[in-house]
């Protein structure tokens, strides 16, 4: 199983790198000062016996840049379309003794007309809202 999640990993980084090459700039390039976040949840389900998991405060959320429709922040990267919408995706290394295979993190949200973006980020388990308000 990690064998193919390593291919599928390794597919997806190509994949992604040729679409990097197709960008072009767009009217959200810039960068995006980070505003506020804010957890949905404090606690999930999960199987075992310690039947809850808690939701961590998040660690620092670094600026949102943006160039030629490429977005970063963190660990994350991804894309933003010509509507402003950002789609965004890290997926994290496994745990030391390899029994997971990784945690994936999923960011998506909008660029409003006034250079604000708000965004979901998403693991497994967990849900956070972000605000970033672009500079200048």
């Amino acid at each position: 199983m990690h064998k193919v999640l390593s291919l599928l990993w390794i597919i997806a980084v190509f994949g992604f790198s040729s679409d990097v090459n197709a960008q072009t700039p767009t009217p959200f390039d810039g960068t995006y000062a980070f505003v506020s976040s804010t957890k949905l949840n404090d606690t999930y389900f999960r199987t075992g016996a310690n039947g809850m998991g808690r939701c961590a405060d998040l660690p620092k959320v670094s600026r949102l840049i943006i160039a030629n429709g490429i977005a970063r922040y963190n660990t994350l990267r991804g894309t933003v379309n010509s509507f402003g919408e950002l789609t965004m995706r890290a997926v994290l290394s496994p745990t030391i003794r390899g029994s997971s295979p990784g945690v994936e993190i999923m960011t998506s949200g909008r660029i409003d007309g006034n250079g604000t973006v708000h965004a979901r980020r998403m693991t497994y388990y967990c849900r956070y809202d972000l605000v970033w308000q672009k500079n200048g």
